[in-house]
């Protein structure tokens, strides 16, 4: 793979570090913490709405209506962010 100089120097001045491949890393431990920010923050307002977690709420459908589900399939995709993007960083944490 081969990235040009003049990226490379651009994420040296975001991030600076003794090394680009440490620039890269911590620029993108960055946007995962901000990702994980946003989806706790939707499975936080959903919790809030349903006064349950996502588990209970999940359990307890048995024939929801429109926004009750659409608010399932939302609540379970915010989920399934936060547990890959928690294992992306912890990746992200290794070997730096």
């Amino acid at each position: 793979m081969s990235v040009s100089k003049e990226l490379i120097d651009t994420l040296v001045r975001l991030e600076p570090a003794k090394e680009p491949n440490e620039s890269l890393r911590k620029l993108l431990r960055q946007k995962v913490i901000s990702d994980i920010r946003k989806y706790e923050l939707i499975s936080n307002n959903f919790q809030k709405k349903y006064s349950v977690d996502f588990s209970t709420f999940r359990q307890s459908l048995c024939e929801p209506d429109f926004e009750t589900e659409q608010d399932y399939f939302d609540w379970e995709l915010a989920e399934t962010r936060l547990e890959e993007l928690r294992e992306e960083l912890k990746r992200l944490g290794k070997n730096g």
